[in-house]
């Protein structure tokens, strides 16, 4: 599959990807991807309906994902379509809020320019 990492690779869509799960491959649709997560060398993958572990690294899935999602912390891809508000912990970081969903991820302070330009950049998309 995707270079040696036989637990992700690029589905029959471009707007999908394949997940090795146990024994299972399953079908992902990037847009049902809310946000990624790298918790204690496992990989979560949120959706509304359920958490995908599986035994990758951000920057694989990250090349795999592409725009509009973004890598707001070293432990986080965020879907920038999903964010709703964003909030200023005061503590180096930033929370980041989603759409129907009550799981947050971290954006760091030194990504928060290119974080806020690619919100900006996708708003325009979706207004023109």
């Amino acid at each position: 599959m995707y270079n040696g990492t036989p637990e992700i690779s690029s589905g029959f869509e471009k707007n999908e990807i394949l997940i090795k799960r146990n024994n299972q491959i399953l079908r992902l649709t990037k847009d049902d991807i809310i946000f990624c997560e790298n918790n204690s060398g496992q990989l979560h993958i949120h959706t509304l309906t359920e958490i995908y572990q599986v035994h990758c690294s951000l920057t694989d899935i990250e090349k795999e994902l592409g725009y509009p999602f973004f890598r707001s912390h070293r432990s986080f891809i965020v879907n920038l379509r999903k964010i709703k508000p964003v909030n200023n912990t005061g503590d180096r970081v930033y929370e980041i809020h989603f759409h129907d969903y009550d799981r947050i991820a971290w954006l760091s302070r030194g990504k928060h320019n290119e974080f806020v330009k690619m919100l900006d950049a996708e708003y325009f998309k979706n207004t023109k």
